[in-house]
């Protein structure tokens, strides 16, 4: 199902005008403070705390995601990983996620106007917490819950939160 929906976003996004440059690849470098997720929910407590239910997965680039590529699909037609990036889930399930009252969120393309059609990349475009949350709400057909998030970890709260670009 993910992958379908996967397929509907990404050819949503193939009739959008967009910039050549891609800010994503090959600058992530995963650390011992920063993992992957798919963000299934938001919500906010009633004592202002921000809770994301997310789940862990695996993210890949360049020829570290080709040769996870080749291991997982083993498909002799298909050598490497599309557009240069390969997801893997990870298994471990859903988990709550605190967000850091002072949590920066970094987005790349979103419906900013209403209209689709407009969309256009915006490379780490600083949001507020509270726009974050009712993006990721929305119930239009183009979902931000399909996209990927690095977040970076800080005392066990998560303290950045970057939305990653699918070419």
């Amino acid at each position: 199902m993910k992958k379908m929906v996967l397929l509907l976003g990404v050819m949503v996004l193939g009739l959008l005008q967009f910039s050549a440059v891609d800010a994503n690849q090959g600058n992530y470098v995963q650390d011992e403070h920063t993992q992957t997720y798919y963000i299934h929910k938001v919500n906010r407590e009633a004592d202002g705390r921000m809770l994301i239910t997310a789940e862990r997965i695996e993210w890949y680039e360049g020829e570290e995601a080709d040769a996870k590529f080749r291991e997982i699909e083993q498909d002799p037609e298909m050598t490497e990983a599309v557009n240069g990036y390969y997801i893997v889930e990870t298994g471990e399930g859903s988990i709550t996620i605190e967000a850091a009252d002072n949590a920066a969120f970094l987005m790349q393309i979103y419906n900013r106007t209403g209209r689709i059609e407009e969309a256009d990349i915006v490379w780490n475009e600083s949001i507020s917490a509270e726009k974050f949350a009712s993006i990721l709400e929305s119930d239009e057909a183009w979902s931000m819950k399909d996209y990927p998030y690095h977040i970076t970890f800080k005392n066990g709260k998560a303290v950045r939160i970057v939305q990653q670009y699918l070419p």
